[in-house]
């Protein structure tokens, strides 16, 4: 038979371990069998397809339409998107918190880099751990990288720790704990909502974005994130540089 696929699934007849080569004909079930696997060829496409039918290219086209992209030995942000207040200074002060910051991957891309910026009014000497989770239902969930950590003791100074990780397309969440705080533990960040698919509802409206936090991680990050909402508006920020 000729195969109905794409517009609709065959119904191929399977012989059995006692049937004949003619019942069903063996000839038949090869070329029953190619027709299906040519159609399914034609379907998904060659690689770089220019038939814009097939699923090679609508995919290519996919990825292109909700990616930015990435510029190699460049850092992008984990807040993109509208912000009100460029340069915030948002003081840290209560050590052992890590603050969740989502950032869409909308290309799958290897970064060589993820660091934190110092803001101007820092003073003293701290230690920051960085890192990104997973997200699961709009907040951070499995832990993806603990890239370690950094030890600031210069204001508006990027602190950058190496890394190797290739991330897929999707959301993911940059962490940056405070595990020292320094005597002024201020990072560079963002005031104004950041540009994501979830917002906290208050009286006000949609006043506020969706930021998340966690108290009491004093060493590595936990394997499994258990985040609370972060209030207010303001959040640091967390840059990793695609390779």
């Amino acid at each position: 038979m000729t195969t109905n696929f794409p517009l609709s699934l065959d119904d191929f007849t399977n012989p059995s371990s006692g049937s004949s080569l003619s019942s069903p004909s063996h000839a038949d079930q090869h070329a029953d069998a190619n027709d299906a696997i040519e159609a399914l060829e034609a379907k998904v496409g060659v690689d770089n397809s220019a038939v814009t039918t097939s699923l090679d290219y609508r995919t290519t086209a996919l990825a292109a339409a909700s990616s930015f992209g990435f510029v190699s030995g460049r850092y992008h942000i984990s807040g993109t998107g509208y912000h009100s207040s460029a340069g915030t200074n948002i003081t840290m002060s209560t050590a052992n918190r890590c603050f969740y910051i989502p950032i869409l991957i909308g290309v799958q891309t290897t970064f060589d880099r993820i660091a934190a910026r110092t803001a101007s009014t820092f003073s003293g000497s701290g230690v920051w751990r960085l890192g990104i989770y997973n997200n699961a239902n709009g907040a951070p969930s499995s832990l993806v990288l603990d890239a370690g950590t950094v030890s600031p003791t210069a204001a508006s100074t990027v602190y950058p720790i190496t890394i190797n990780q290739t991330l897929s397309i999707g959301w993911y969440w940059l962490a940056v704990c405070a595990q020292t705080v320094a005597s002024t533990n201020s990072i560079f960040g963002y005031g104004g909502p950041i540009f994501c698919p979830v917002s906290r509802v208050s009286d006000a409206g949609f006043a506020h974005s969706l930021m998340w936090m966690q108290n009491s991680i004093s060493g590595a990050l936990p394997d499994t994130a258990t985040p609370i909402e972060a209030t207010g508006s303001s959040f640091p920020l967390v840059g990793i540089r695609a390779a």
